[in-house]
């Protein structure tokens, strides 16, 4: 008809045309969830925020758990440093922080590697200095003494610290 505007069709959302597998959930959320999986403090305790606290000391997390979450919240990370809204200043600032945790439980593997350490910490340490506890390392039914154990542990920590060292370059890249 002579007169009418032409109907365009109807904006799709920025989601959907996105082309990617972050649309079908928050980015935020996932990075918030990891953050928190990162939180070994909060996580001994139950919960951070509790007006209940109590005076008991937490459970310690093992060096195998700790490699265990550190290596999922890496992947995850990857996974989020490859989304486009990890370039919005929220996500940024939300990524440092994993990465940061990430690289601090590490260096607190490694203070603590040596088994009287780990027995009485010394008083000036973080609460999350005390919260990794030493797990024997034994190839089959060999065990290791404490000076092998401990030159694996830092191999082991070597390892995955590069992995967080890409991260830090993905991150720096964007």
């Amino acid at each position: 008809m002579p007169g009418r505007a032409p109907v365009l069709p109807l904006p799709t959302p920025a989601s959907s045309r996105i082309n990617s597998p972050f649309r079908r959930y928050d980015c935020t959320k996932l990075a918030i969830s990891t953050l928190e999986s990162l939180n070994l403090d909060c996580q001994a305790r139950s919960t951070c925020m509790s007006e209940n606290t109590s005076s008991e000391e937490p459970s310690n997390a093992s060096f195998d758990q700790i490699l265990t979450i550190n290596k999922s919240a890496i992947e995850t990370t990857q996974q989020l440093l490859s989304c486009p809204c990890s370039l919005t200043e929220h996500s940024s600032l939300a990524l440092s922080l994993i990465i940061g945790k990430i690289i601090a439980l590490y260096q607190t593997t490694l203070r603590n590697d040596a088994p009287s350490r780990l027995s009485s910490p010394p008083s000036n340490t973080s609460s999350s200095n005390r919260l990794i506890r030493g797990t024997p390392i034994t190839v089959g039914s060999y065990k290791m003494d404490a000076k092998d154990e401990q030159r694996m542990r830092m191999q082991l920590v070597s390892n995955e610290l590069r992995e967080a060292a890409a991260l830090v370059e993905k991150y720096a890249e964007r």
